[in-house]
């Protein structure tokens, strides 16, 4: 099982499995030095996770398992994998978002020490409502 960084061949088969997953396209932002992809492969994608950096904060944007993996701990290696680098580059501190219906991924947060911070109204394009969580990466 391989944790790297998305090369730009990598894009258009992770943006149609956002789209898959999702069922709308997502446009992922390309490499950068403070915002980064990295995905999970076993001989192919697994799972992919989106954030951005900068300073002692980042931000998870996007956080997804291919359905036929969903539910083996492919997430919480994602996660952190991505504590591991971050941890690196100096971050204390990372925030997510998280549907308020979605029970299994706020479960996942809080067993990893994510910590409820704020509801965002009408946050996704459904109309559903956020909850914003933090982690320190220091406790």
């Amino acid at each position: 099982m391989t944790f790297r960084e998305a090369k730009i061949e990598d894009y258009s088969y992770v943006e149609s499995i956002l789209k898959d997953l999702f069922g709308e396209n997502f446009i992922l932002e390309k490499k950068s030095d403070f915002f980064k992809t990295f995905i999970l492969e076993d001989k192919k994608i697994i799972g992919i996770i989106q954030f951005w950096h900068l300073f002692d904060e980042a931000e998870i944007t996007i956080l997804a398992v291919k359905k036929e993996f969903q539910r083996q701990g492919y997430g919480k290696i994602l996660l952190e994998k991505t504590f591991e680098y971050l941890k690196t580059k100096n971050v204390r501190f990372v925030y997510l978002e998280v549907a308020l219906d979605n029970q299994p991924a706020k479960k996942l947060y809080e067993k990893l020490g994510f910590k409820f911070l704020a509801i965002r109204q009408k946050y996704y394009a459904d109309g559903k409502d956020a909850i914003v969580m933090k982690k320190d990466l220091k406790e």
